[in-house]
């Protein structure tokens, strides 16, 4: 089952226990909680991405809401089904998460006190469920944060803030989610400029093709590979990726999820 990503607007100041609330209104209570603990750290919640000030650096992570992941590889499936070119993923868990729910070929995975830390190389050759890559990305990796027993109010602002704290330690884990971040952005801007190039599973191996051979958002890559990509720029996409960027320089969105 894919996550939900979602929006608040109002404010509750006493300790919610989720799972005693029906179904219908437990995203936007965790939603209205998580909002509320951002600001209190300096971050913010918008459309569905957290922005969390560490020290001088602000991290931009896709946020998604899980009741409980206890299937094979359901945790990490998240990546790939809401990862839109943040610095990663931050899946909020109101349950357990099982050990299965991750899978064994992870570049890094460990426990720590407010959850588990993941991470997979976008060049590598791990789990499948990445979303589509661009052939014009740099040497980066994607950060997962999962956060389990979010059963309430109390318990959010503990993982949350102990994420801050382990995150401000300076440890080869967090000087590599650091430089992933760093590439990561430096990967939006290339895109920005360039489209995001795509692979569209045509090659020429003999002489370079005609451009009437190949579409208007076609380019052929001369390289080793002799294939032809198409260049996406769709207005969307962009704005997601100037969106990411204004958030991880501290620029705030003109309508935050909480006016």
């Amino acid at each position: 089952m894919r996550g939900r990503t979602w929006e608040g607007t109002e404010t509750l100041e006493a300790n919610v226990e989720y799972d005693k609330l029906p179904k219908s209104e437990q995203s936007a209570a965790v939603a209205r909680d998580l909002a509320e603990c951002l600001e209190e750290l300096g971050g913010i919640l918008y459309h569905g991405r957290v922005a969390l000030p560490v020290g001088r650096i602000k991290y931009v992570w896709r946020c998604v809401l899980q009741s409980e992941c206890v299937t094979n590889f359901s945790a990490w499936q998240h990546l790939g089904l809401s990862w839109e070119y943040e610095h990663g993923v931050l899946l909020l868990v109101m349950g357990t998460v099982a050990k299965r729910a991750f899978p064994t070929d992870l570049d890094v995975h460990f426990r720590e006190n407010w959850g588990y830390f993941t991470s997979i190389d976008t060049r590598g050759s791990g789990p499948l469920w990445l979303a589509e890559v661009p052939v014009n990305t740099g040497q980066t990796s994607i950060v997962g944060l999962t956060l389990p027993q979010v059963k309430n109010t109390h318990a959010l602002r503990t993982s949350l803030v102990g994420l801050r704290e382990f995150l401000e330690t300076e440890t080869k884990v967090t000087r590599r989610v650091r430089q992933a971040r760093d590439a990561m952005n430096g990967n939006l801007r290339r895109w920005l400029k360039q489209g995001l190039l795509v692979e569209t599973g045509r090659w020429f191996l003999g002489a370079r093709p005609r451009k009437d051979q190949l579409a208007e958002d076609e380019v052929f890559d001369g390289r080793l590979s002799r294939q032809v990509l198409r260049r996406q720029r769709d207005p969307r996409l962009m704005s997601d990726i100037h969106t990411i960027l204004d958030l991880s320089a501290g620029r705030t969105p003109a309508d935050p999820d909480r006016g």
